[in-house]
């Protein structure tokens, strides 16, 4: 079992190899026609023979708390709203007017891609 950081390259070799979660095989031009690359970071494991290779990596959905400070990524307006992704299963609503000093008057304007830092309320 070793440790591996995603993005790393994995020495797997076999006639018959399965690659498994947390692995991927990129085909290169070079003179070994294919690379084994680590898409997560956890430990690398392999079958017994060699066939079948993975990454097992303690990986869980995020669940924000109430109450907690979240950083969020805008992804689209919608309306008076936001879209923001906050890296969970679900994606956040920001209200336009939620900002200090906003009115209907003075609403900020958030582009795509704009990081902003959220409380998590219900």
């Amino acid at each position: 079992m070793t440790t591996i950081v995603s993005g790393e390259k994995v020495d797997a070799q076999h006639v018959n190899l399965k690659l498994g979660p947390g692995l991927q095989q990129t085909r290169s031009h070079g003179p070994t026609g294919s690379t084994i690359i680590a898409t997560r970071a956890g430990n690398l494991n392999h079958s017994a023979n060699g066939a079948k290779w993975w990454i097992e990596s303690n990986s869980r959905r995020y669940v924000p708390a109430p109450q907690e400070s979240v950083i969020g990524v805008v992804v689209q307006r919608q309306g008076e709203n936001y879209r923001v992704d906050i890296g969970s299963a679900h994606s956040a609503t920001l209200d336009g007017l939620a900002f200090e000093s906003a009115t209907k008057r003075n609403k900020p304007n958030l582009k795509a891609c704009l990081i902003v830092l959220i409380i998590i309320l219900v």
